[in-house]
């Protein structure tokens, strides 16, 4: 269960494992259990920057291969996917958002914009298998659609039949999901900076 203080705090970001050194910045911070419910554990959510894709990368190459194809709509080489980073970490249409506890990323969620003059944006979501069923997707989602918080924008989701997790999570959103044989596809409107529903409204992602 997620409790505890919800508010925006002035301090250095961790660097989730980079060599550079941290930028004074503002962003979310929360408490949450752990895995085993046994300790408290100070986590913390901000948009991802260059000098992050190192720690990207390794937790994408992590995931345990069947999560990893779910994440992917498909089989990714592990040099495919470093390729990746480095190349949409520092693209303007693309945006990654991490969720830590001190400095270990658990969580990232991945928005690409396809096509530059609009608003819509698609996401892609990945959380490490030790901290999954603690909300830390759900607090993703809502961090996108903060992200995305311009007037009649929309965020998309396009994964495998077969992903029931992200399937569940986007239904829980509010997506509207439409299911083919072998993929489904959603959509969640943005309206006036707010998606619909919105769960744990205070909780926003503040931005440098």
């Amino acid at each position: 269960m997620i409790s505890g203080v919800v508010k925006p705090i002035e301090r250095d970001i961790p660097n989730f494992g980079a060599e550079s050194p941290s930028l004074a910045s503002t962003y979310s911070e929360d408490i949450i259990a752990d895995a085993q419910g046994s300790h408290a554990l100070l986590h913390h959510t901000r948009l991802l920057v260059a000098r992050d894709a190192i720690a990207i990368t390794k937790h994408l190459l992590e995931l345990p291969d069947y999560d990893r194809y779910l994440r992917f709509c498909g089989v990714v080489s592990d040099t495919a996917i470093e390729r990746l980073i480095a190349q949409r970490v520092v693209d303007r249409e693309h945006a990654f958002i991490g969720y830590g506890i001190g400095g270990l990323l658990i969580g990232v969620a991945q928005l690409a914009r396809p096509e530059p003059s609009t608003f819509d944006w698609e996401l892609a979501i990945s959380v490490d298998p030790g901290y999954r069923r603690l909300g830390v997707a759900s607090r993703l989602v809502l961090e996108a659609t903060s992200f995305t918080s311009n007037k009649n924008s929309s965020l998309y989701i396009s994964t495998l039949s077969e992903n029931k997790p992200m399937i569940s999570l986007a239904k829980k959103s509010g997506f509207k999901l439409h299911l083919t044989n072998q993929s489904v596809s959603g959509q969640l409107q943005v309206v006036d900076k707010v998606a619909v529903p919105v769960p744990d409204p205070e909780f926003g992602l503040h931005q440098r």
